[in-house]
């Protein structure tokens, strides 16, 4: 029995805990068959990808002379507007003018969690052109010491 569960990027990069409600058919030794509720507690670990898979073993519907099912929850990512992921990066557009485009400029960006960087860009912008942040990604998983990939942004001019 799997389940999708929908997180946020900032839920899957910084980590937290989730208490989510499974409802399982359950045989008595009567043979009658009762509804049970159990709330179960999932703790998000920070860098989790799509497909992530959290089993519950025994937790899901029981049929009669069987042992219970398991409960598999599978991570999959909210969509956002602003941020999509790419394996440990993660990627947002932005707009500058033309002006900015030829002279170079400071631009102030959003990351996961509220807070903001600059970016200063001293070189001509031009189509596709692509400028990363490092650390600001999201964790790596397997690597212990903190490391994060890159918050990439694709920089364009925007049309006169």
């Amino acid at each position: 029995m799997e389940k999708r569960l929908e997180w946020t990027l900032e839920e899957l990069c910084f980590g937290c805990i989730k208490k989510v409600s499974i409802t399982g058919d359950a045989y008595k030794g009567n043979g009658q068959s009762v509804k049970e509720d159990e709330t179960v507690t999932i703790k998000v670990q920070p860098g989790w990808r799509r497909g992530t898979k959290i089993t519950f073993e025994g937790k899901g519907n029981q049929m009669p002379g069987a042992r219970a099912a398991d409960v598999v929850f599978v991570v999959a990512e909210k969509e956002l507007s602003l941020f999509k992921r790419r394996d440990d990066d993660l990627r947002m557009e932005v707009e500058i003018t033309l002006a900015d485009a030829l002279s170079g400029c400071t631009l102030l960006l959003p990351l996961l969690g509220g807070e903001t960087t600059s970016l200063v860009i001293e070189d001509v912008v031009h189509p596709g052109c692509m400028k990363a942040v490092k650390g600001q990604g999201m964790p790596k998983q397997h690597e212990h010491g903190g490391k994060r990939g890159l918050a990439r942004q694709h920089v364009r001019q925007v049309p006169c």
